[in-house]
């Protein structure tokens, strides 16, 4: 019970703290089937076939899981990327009106 109680905590704190990078999943390329490698299908019979066109399927289906995944990650790198140039830009505008502040506040000290 504990644990479970724990776990229902940490879990979301963990996910506040990581930021964007959390929204982030990591993308694991399916295992290509055996019987789709030469002199992978063993055995002649339907039994043999039919097993390896259900394994090729599966393997369809996780392959564009896979895709998809790494479309959805690359989409968000790009808007991350975007969000650190302009918070780059941004912060390069304060500085340099914190500099001409700066400057105009020696300049008056000075007269």
């Amino acid at each position: 019970m504990r644990l479970a109680l724990l776990y229902a905590c940490f879990v979301p704190a963990l996910a506040v703290f990581a930021g964007p990078a959390a929204a982030q999943s990591i993308c694991a390329a399916p295992l290509t089937p055996v019987c789709m490698e030469p002199g992978g299908v063993q055995g002649d019979d339907a039994l043999s076939k039919q097993r390896c066109i259900e394994d090729m399927k599966g393997y369809l289906g996780q392959q564009r899981d896979y895709v998809t995944c790494l479309r959805t990650n690359l989409a968000q790198s790009e808007t991350n990327l975007g969000h650190i140039q302009a918070r780059i830009e941004g912060l390069k505008n304060e500085i340099s009106t914190e500099s001409r502040a700066n400057a105009q506040d020696a300049t008056k000290a000075s007269d």
